[in-house]
């Protein structure tokens, strides 16, 4: 049984390697999402648009999101030290905004100028925008990060059908379900804010913008990445215990 030996001991090695890499790699599968990930249709809602890391290990220097045009009265949010530009066009069809036809609003926002955000945290984007009245439909955010020289292109979108779990880059996505009950009646239509009570319109002014950008973690990873950690951490211990073993025994 000797000479057999080294050849485990290779062995060992490469499958701790091998879970040390993954162990390593697997927060870079964590991608850019929209949060929250279900929101009532016909509801004013504010989308965070979470970026969880740089590129590549890049700081992050820019983002620009992309609006689908069933979507209206988008608000961006405000970030203090960053420049935020928007781009106008087309909606899909004419919305009734507060008496008044409506057939265009921002299709695009891009955040830039601002302190460089370190590959090591997450930040938020955000948006407060008119939710269209379709109960079931998938909507997406295509975003592309820039990290100075480089970028990311969260754009990807699954074929019809699909899931979109085998993506690599996919666009943060929003589902929208049906309303509860009447809770969500102040908001289902685009009257929607004007109809809140003077109670909660107070409690959402007394809210600084620039904590908007500092809300707590969600899970910004894939199932994938969760699962490679944990498979990484198993691979790595046992490999290390085996290497240990197979030492002992030469002796």
């Amino acid at each position: 049984m000797i000479p057999h030996r080294p050849r485990r001991i290779r062995l060992v090695v490469v499958s701790a390697m091998a879970g040390l890499f993954l162990l390593v790699a697997a927060p870079a599968l964590a991608h850019v999402t929209a949060d929250p990930g279900e929101i009532t249709a016909g509801d004013y809602a504010m989308i965070n648009l979470r970026v969880p890391h740089g590129c590549d290990g890049a700081a992050t220097t820019s983002v620009t999101v992309q609006i689908p045009d069933t979507v209206a009265s988008v608000t961006p949010q405000f970030i203090p030290g960053w420049d935020v530009e928007t781009t106008t066009g087309p909606l899909a069809e004419p919305v009734e905004l507060h008496g008044e036809t409506v057939d265009e609003g921002i299709r695009e926002v891009t955040w830039s100028g601002g302190t460089p955000i370190p590959d090591g945290v997450f930040f938020d984007f955000g948006i407060s925008a008119l939710m269209p009245d379709a109960s079931g439909e998938t909507l997406y955010f295509p975003t592309v990060q820039t990290c100075g020289e480089t970028e990311t292109a969260w754009v990807e979108v699954p074929e019809e059908g699909g899931d979109g779990h085998d993506l690599e880059t996919p666009a943060p996505a929003v589902t929208l379900t049906a309303a509860a009950d009447s809770v969500h009646d102040h908001g289902a239509g685009p009257e929607g804010e004007e109809n809140r009570d003077a109670s909660e319109v107070a409690a959402a002014d007394e809210v600084p913008a620039e904590l908007t950008a500092a809300s707590p973690p969600a899970d910004t990873g894939d199932g994938m990445a969760v699962a490679a950690l944990v498979v990484a951490a198993v691979a790595l211990v046992v490999g290390v215990a085996a290497l240990v073993t197979a030492r002992r025994r030469q002796r």
